[in-house]
């Protein structure tokens, strides 16, 4: 384990002597970006989703069963609208969507939340607190960025109050 995870608070580090998963599950999350051109996104129900939908999506080699990733829609919406839960730790590595000479990084996952007010991109870039976040730093072009621990708070504080409560209870912050 790295220095950061063995930095426990009391409550979770007990529960984890008490040998509960699900604290432990909080520590390894990790939380996403993905980013999505308007021919994938607009596939899944005109690009609204329905929680629950189950898809392959392109991720980061590092993800794992438990973490989270928002999604960015790119191009048309060029908004933060949906956040989806990895569902295993099966990932493979298959054809990128879009350049068909590179290769890309796919996992399972379930949208476990459509924001209702998604963030659009305008309101992400006048955020002085996420001017060297690397998502906005490289206009949104890869397919995942990982969001660290400060970013996700600017973003939750970003977020209208009820999707924020929704991000918090399926993002366990």
């Amino acid at each position: 384990m790295d220095d950061q995870k063995l930095a426990l608070p009391c409550a979770i580090g007990s529960a984890l002597w008490r040998g509960n998963p699900a604290a432990l599950s909080v520590l390894s999350m990790q939380r996403w970006l993905w980013v999505t051109q308007p021919q994938f996104w607009e596939q899944l129900h005109g690009g609204g989703l329905d929680d629950g939908v189950e898809v392959n999506w392109t991720c980061d080699r590092t993800s794992r069963r438990g973490d989270v990733a928002l999604l960015y829609r790119a191009e048309v919406a060029k908004d933060i609208a949906h956040l989806f839960r990895v569902d295993d730790d099966e990932l493979w590595e298959d054809v990128h969507p879009v350049d068909s000479k590179r290769r890309a990084w796919y996992c399972n996952a379930t949208l476990v939340y459509t924001l209702h007010h998604p963030l659009p991109l305008p309101v992400l870039r006048a955020e002085p607190r996420l001017q060297s976040w690397p998502a906005l730093d490289l206009n949104m072009h890869a397919l995942a960025f990982e969001i660290d621990p400060p970013t996700w708070r600017v973003l939750l504080e970003l977020a209208h109050p009820r999707d924020r409560i929704e991000l918090r209870k399926h993002s366990r912050a």
